[in-house]
């Protein structure tokens, strides 16, 4: 897996996963960042697939909607 890198202007926060919180991909959530404004929170989770390891994300604003973006990374 690749070394994570410090992320200015975001803190990360106790994920659902860490705190044994939320049921399907919510509680798999692995990490959770909330940017110094606490506007958006970015929530990933890593998967293992049969084509590798793949980072599924999603944004949310304050509002907790859909902010429009959700992807995957794959390694």
């Amino acid at each position: 897996m690749a070394k994570r890198r410090k992320i200015i202007g975001w803190r990360e926060v106790p994920s659902p996963k860490q705190l044994k919180e939320g049921t399907g991909w919510f509680g798999e959530l692995d990490h959770v960042y909330i940017d110094k404004d606490e506007e958006y929170c970015v929530m990933t989770r890593d998967i293992d697939t049969e084509i590798g390891n793949v980072t599924h994300m999603c944004i949310r604003n304050k509002g907790t909607r859909e902010t429009g973006y959700a992807g995957t990374d794959i390694s």
